[in-house]
């Protein structure tokens, strides 16, 4: 009876797993990544310049080099909740989860395309 338990315990860990895997690999939609590139020049572009390429390291989106993680999820708890003790602000009060979801998107898409460029 143990067994069975943890057997169906660990399967549903990894359909878990998979499935949040698959939502993250999901790619944005043409709608998506339009919304995100208007809240970016909106909101970001002065200080992560165009394509996220600013020369300033910790600014900079378009590498593969992520402060505060570069999956989906944790690049858009970055926006909502902004980064402590930096320029970076809160954006949970001011835009929306599917604004904040189409820019975390379109910022993740700069180190795709720079990926791709290599």
């Amino acid at each position: 009876m143990k067994v069975l338990i943890r057997s169906t315990l660990a399967a549903a860990l990894l359909a878990a797993a998979g499935a949040a895997a698959m939502a993250q690999s999901e790619p944005a939609s043409p709608e998506e990544l339009a919304l995100g590139e208007k809240l970016y020049n909106t909101h970001c572009r002065a200080c992560h310049l165009p394509g996220g390429r600013s020369r300033i390291k910790k600014l900079n989106l378009s590498d593969e080099e992520w402060r505060n993680g570069g999956t989906l999820e944790e690049v858009e708890a970055t926006i909502a909740e902004g980064i402590e003790a930096s320029q970076m602000q809160a954006f949970k009060n001011r835009l929306k989860a599917d604004e904040i979801a189409a820019l975390a998107k379109y910022v993740l898409s700069f180190s795709e395309q720079a990926a791709g460029s290599r």
